[in-house]
């Protein structure tokens, strides 16, 4: 990839500063990916979907810190009013 391209898109990621939501959050790339954009001012909050548990598990075995990483587990009742709410800020 043309590396003045990617710094492109990442100086334009800084700028923007946007939250961006990650399914399939119980995948350790996702969540490395996930700390490395946050510890690289890439975005300005990340939300990882999935199991709480299994997430910080994958984390802590693979090193990762979760640091302002936000976890929302999909599973459990009574949050489709606040997954409405996210998926319509994000829109």
């Amino acid at each position: 990839m043309d590396s003045s391209f990617t710094e492109k898109v990442i100086k334009k990621a800084k700028e923007l500063q946007k939250r961006i939501v990650l399914p399939e959050a119980e995948d350790e790339r996702v969540v490395s990916a996930a700390s490395k954009a946050i510890e690289d001012g890439l975005v300005s909050e990340i939300i990882l979907v999935g199991n709480p548990d299994g997430i910080k598990k994958i984390a802590e075995k693979n090193g990762v810190i979760l640091k302002n990483v936000r976890i929302i587990d999909h599973l459990k009742e009574g949050k489709i009013d606040e997954y409405s709410k996210i998926f319509f800020e994000i829109r």
